[in-house]
């Protein structure tokens, strides 16, 4: 079976909640590991180095998206193409057009 690789964009909307919206799919697992490595190393080194201040409402996630207005991530894994042919094909030419 072949795997397809959501690639889910995470920001801050305008009422201040977080979002996550599905941007499209992709199979280049290269891109999929430059994608969650670039995740780890932004949003989740933020929550992991600031996660008890975030509890005591000391640091807010607001602060991470005025720096980072968004971060990208692929951890859904799909092995139906029926579940991603509404999304675009995501690949490394138009990665940055997300």
């Amino acid at each position: 079976m072949t795997d397809y690789y959501i690639i889910t964009k995470t920001e801050l909307n305008l009422d201040g909640f977080l979002t996550e919206t599905d941007q499209g799919y992709t199979q280049d697992i290269e891109l999929v590991n430059d994608m969650n490595e670039e995740y780890d190393a932004t949003y989740g080194k933020f929550y992991f180095e600031n996660k008890t201040k975030i509890e005591l409402g000391k640091v807010t996630i607001k602060e991470f998206f005025d720096e980072t207005p968004f971060v990208l991530n692929a951890g859904k894994i799909v092995n139906d193409f029926e579940m991603v042919k509404e999304l675009p094909l995501i690949n490394n030419e138009n990665k940055n057009t997300i």
